[in-house]
């Protein structure tokens, strides 16, 4: 049985394709494959955020849409940027709106910048000065969790697509 509507359903699609090119981008050994998988990494990431932007209503312009896809093989990171800050502008205008998305929003922005703490951490402190990598798989876990805790938006933003959906099908209209 499937649950969602169409775009939640594409987002989580999308969201296991990404995490099965990850896993195989973190189990390769080094060599020209692991290049080749870290790009399809960044770019099935873009893809994912720009269909995670669609779902939670922040829709953008088929100009921008071409622009980004057209960046995201030389500006991975930036395209993933622009799609997270969206989703975030989107998610504190609905809790500005309904409270009830209010404590959701505040761990889920918790829960991002520790993420956003700990993707910093590796860089600086494993990558350029050889610290155990704790830090990469920390900031996994924590996206993790912050990309859980947008369920509540996720739900929010749905709803209306789907009570008119069934309203459609209550008075019998094609």
């Amino acid at each position: 049985m499937q649950s969602g509507g169409a775009a939640c359903r594409h987002f989580g699609a999308s969201f296991v394709s990404c995490g099965v090119i990850a896993a195989l981008y973190h189990g390769c050994p080094p060599g020209a494959a692991r290049r080749l998988l870290r790009k399809l990494d960044y770019w099935s990431i873009c893809y994912t955020s720009s269909v995670l932007r669609g779902a939670v209503g922040a829709r953008a312009p088929r100009a921008l849409g071409a622009a980004a896809a057209l960046a995201t093989p030389l500006k991975p990171i930036l395209v993933i940027g622009c799609n997270l800050l969206a989703i975030e502008a989107r998610f504190v205008a609905a809790a500005v709106r309904h409270a009830a998305l209010r404590g959701a929003l505040c761990r889920h922005a918790a829960a991002a910048a520790a993420g956003v703490a700990a993707f910093l951490m590796d860089d600086i402190l494993v990558l350029e000065k050889g610290f155990a990598p704790v830090f990469h798989p920390a900031w996994h876990v924590l996206s993790s969790v912050s990309l859980a805790l947008l369920s509540p938006l996720l739900v929010h933003c749905e709803g209306p697509p789907l009570l008119e959906g069934a309203q459609a099908l209550i008075s019998g209209a094609p």
